[in-house]
C-alpha cells in the first residue's frame, strides 16, 4: 500500500521528501483531497448504475451516500488552500490556522456521522428489519469497503507524513464509510441467518467509536485555537537554545503563539547590567537567529539587564531538598552557587547545576527545568533560577549534591 503512496508522491509532488517546506506540505493537502473527490464520485457513479440496473434501493442510497462524501474532500482542499495564502495585512502571521479550522469542521461531522449510527443502530436493536440484498449488492458494497480503507490508510499516512490532523481526520470519515459498507454486508448476510439484530449492534458499537474519535479531535482542535499551553521539551529547547548563547545570562517569561505551521516565541533574556545597549541588542538578535535556525520559531527577543541581588540568609535546609530532588537525576554531578535572594523583585533562588562535559545540551537544559519546578513547588512558589554548566573537575562531584552550596 505504501508503494501505491509513493508512486502518487513522485508523480504529482514536486521534492516530495521535503515534507517541511510550505509548498510541499499543501501539495500533499491537495493530492489527498483530489484522490478522494476523484474516488468518491467513481464509486458513486458505480454504485448508482448497478442500483439502477438490479432496481437496488440500498445500492442507490449508498451511491448518494458517496457522492456527499465529496464535501469533507472540498473541506481539505479548501483549508490546504487557504493555509497556503501568503500573510497579509490584516493576518500578518498567515493564515495556518485556517488547518485546524477545517480539521474541527470536519471532526464535527465526524461526530454528527457517530450519532446517526447510534440512532439508526438503536431503532434497529428496538425494531429488527431484515435487511434483504443480492449477490451483486453484496460484491460491490464489499469492493467499497476494501477501496475506502484503502483511501483511509492513505489520507493517515499522508498525514503521518506531514503532521496534518485534518488529513487523519479525512481518513476516519473515510473509515466510517468502509465500516458502513461493511455493516450492511454483515447485516444482509445475518438476516439471511436470522440476526437480525446483528445490525443494530454493530452499528452502535462503531457509532460510538467515531463520535468518540470525532470528539476528541474537536476537543484538541479547540484546544490550539484557544492557545494551549507549549509543552515542557518546547520551552526546554527554547532555553537552551537561548541560554547556549554568549552573553546571556538568563532566560525567563516564555511565551509561545500558535499559527498552524508558524509559530511566534516571545522571550525575554538577561544580560550582565555592564553590557552596553549596542552589545545587548547583538545578543538579542543572535538569540532570534539561532531560535529560528534551530527549531523554526519566529521569536521576539526581550533584554533584561541581570542586577545584583543582596544575598540573604535564609538558606536553611534549601541544600538538603536540592539533594533530595537531584537524588531522582543520576545525570546531573553536582551543584554550587546554591543561594536564596531577597530584591525588589522579590524572592528567589539561583543555582548551576553540573553535568559530565559530554552530556546533550538540550537533555541537561530539560532536567534544570524539571528540578526548577520541583524546588519551586517546596518553596511554595518561590521562583528558582537553575543554570547548566559542565563539570570542570570531576573529583568530588561524582554525586548529585557533591559540590558545598
Amino acid at each position: 500500500m505504501k508503494g501505491i503512496t509513493d508512486f502518487l508522491l513522485r508523480v504529482f509532488v514536486r521534492n516530495h521528501e521535503q515534507v517541511k517546506v510550505v509548498d510541499v506540505r499543501v501539495h500533499y493537502g491537495f493530492l489527498e483531497a483530489w484522490v478522494s473527490i476523484i474516488g468518491n464520485f467513481a464509486l458513486f457513479v458505480v454504485k448508482l448504475v448497478l442500483g439502477l440496473m438490479t432496481q437496488s434501493i440500498a445500492l442507490i442510497a449508498d451511491a448518494f451516500h458517496s457522492l456527499g462524501d465529496l464535501v469533507t474532500s472540498v473541506i481539505v482542499l479548501f483549508g490546504f488552500r487557504v493555509t497556503h495564502t501568503p500573510a497579509d495585512l490584516r493576518h500578518p502571521y498567515g493564515h495556518g490556522r485556517a488547518e485546524p479550522i477545517a480539521t474541527l469542521i470536519i471532526a464535527i461531522l465526524l461526530v454528527v456521522t457517530g450519532i446517526e449510527f447510534i440512532h439508526v443502530s438503536f431503532d434497529r436493536l428496538r425494531s429488527p428489519v431484515p435487511v434483504i440484498g443480492s449477490l451483486v449488492v453484496i460484491v460491490v458494497m464489499l469492493i467499497s469497503t476494501v477501496f475506502k480503507e484503502w483511501m483511509a490508510r492513505f489520507s493517515i499516512d499522508l498525514g503521518q507524513r506531514i503532521e496534518s490532523d485534518m488529513l487523519k481526520a479525512d481518513a476516519w470519515h473515510h473509515r466510517s464509510d468502509a465500516i458502513a459498507s461493511l455493516l450492511v454486508v454483515i447485516a444482509m448476510v445475518g438476516a439471511r441467518l436470522g440476526y437480525s439484530w446483528l445490525d443494530g449492534l454493530l452499528g452502535m458499537a462503531v457509532g460510538l467509536l467515531i463520535a468518540g474519535t470525532g470528539f476528541h479531535l474537536a476537543r484538541s482542535m479547540v484546544n490550539m485555537l484557544m492557545g494551549v499551553a507549549p509543552p515542557h521539551e518546547l520551552i526546554a529547547k527554547i532555553v537552551s537554545a537561548a541560554g547556549s548563547t554568549r552573553g546571556v545570562q538568563g532566560v525567563h517569561d516564555i511565551q509561545v503563539h500558535d499559527y498552524g505551521r508558524h509559530q511566534v516565541a516571545i522571550l525575554h533574556i538577561e544580560v550582565a547590567p555592564e553590557m552596553s545597549t549596542e552589545q545587548s541588542h547583538a545578543v538579542a538578535t543572535e538569540v532570534e537567529e539561532t531560535l529560528t535556525r534551530r527549531l523554526g520559531l519566529s521569536p521576539v527577543v526581550h533584554v533584561d539587564l541581570r542586577e545584583r541581588p543582596k544575598r540573604s540568609t535564609a538558606t536553611e535546609g534549601l541544600a538538603a531538598s536540592l539533594t533530595e530532588i537531584l537524588a531522582a537525576y543520576p545525570q546531573v554531578a553536582g551543584f554550587h552557587g546554591l543561594f536564596f535572594f531577597e530584591d525588589d523583585r522579590g524572592s528567589y533562588v539561583e543555582v548551576h547545576l553540573q553535568f559530565p562535559p559530554h552530556s546533550d545540551l538540550e537533555a541537561a537544559h530539560f532536567i534544570g527545568h524539571q528540578v526548577a519546578e520541583k524546588l519551586s513547588q517546596r518553596l511554595s512558589g518561590i521562583k528558582v533560577n537553575v543554570h547548566t554548566e559542565p563539570v570542570v573537575h570531576a573529583s568530588g562531584r561524582d554525586k548529585p549534591g557533591a559540590s558545598n552550596p
